[in-house]
């Protein structure tokens, strides 16, 4: 809940600086707090077997490393300069062009082979239980998506991680309530996580190869002329 807290805060910016981050994590908290209801009544079964799946203490040390990505400063900076050039509009080439363009000063070969072990992550997730749901708050409507695209992240890595021993619904779940973006072009995963920050992080990073392909066919073409 912490590091989802803090990486939300990041990834928003000035839009979230007039709220305390107890609030902030007051309501992350209720959102965690949802998805883990949602999921005993939908799939009680894969509840039960989170419940009871054992991890060992580096599974549980690993956690913050899946959540690493959205807090990121280079991702966060590439989050906010794809959201401005899809504000701005523009045939899918020119877009493209641009997003490359800008994704460079954030984005490149070091970046690209930092966060290509993403499917290697070990982590787990602790759910907070319990508790009463927060006040609405001002600008934070993107609460739940942030949250959802964090847990997601963890999800995904625990079948990665596990195997057979991760049941596979808390994610389904999870990208089937939220529109989904697995399995998608980068362009097309952009044009489902807009105006939210979060999944454009995820969509850079599960497109990553794509992402870096786009920046070096652009460049290629601006010094070939």
């Amino acid at each position: 809940v912490d590091a989802t807290t803090d990486n939300l805060i990041a990834l928003h910016g000035a839009a979230w600086a007039t709220e305390a981050r107890a609030a902030v994590r007051e309501r992350v908290a209720h959102s965690y707090r949802g998805i883990d209801a949602a999921l005993e009544q939908l799939h009680p079964e894969a509840h039960r077997q989170l419940d009871v799946l054992a991890l060992s203490s580096g599974d549980r040390a690993a956690a913050l490393a899946a959540l690493r990505p959205f807090g990121d400063r280079r991702l966060v900076g590439a989050s906010a300069a794809v959201l401005e050039e899809l504000r701005a509009g523009g045939d899918e080439a020119a877009l493209r062009r641009r997003l490359a363009e800008r994704l460079a000063p954030h984005l490149g070969d070091a970046v690209a082979a930092e966060w290509r072990p993403l499917a290697a992550w070990h982590p787990t997730v602790e759910l907070e239980m319990g508790g009463t749901a927060p006040r609405r708050l001002q600008g934070l409507d993107d609460v739940a998506g942030g949250v959802s695209a964090h847990a997601t992240a963890l999800f995904k890595a625990l079948e990665n991680a596990l195997g057979e021993r991760m049941p596979k619904a808390p994610a389904r779940m999870l990208q089937t309530s939220t529109g989904g973006t697995q399995n998608t072009s980068f362009m097309s995963c952009l044009k489902q996580a807009v105006p939210d920050p979060t999944k454009v992080v995820s969509c850079i990073v599960e497109n990553l190869q794509e992402v870096m392909a786009m920046m070096k066919g652009t460049f290629k073409d601006l010094t070939s002329r």
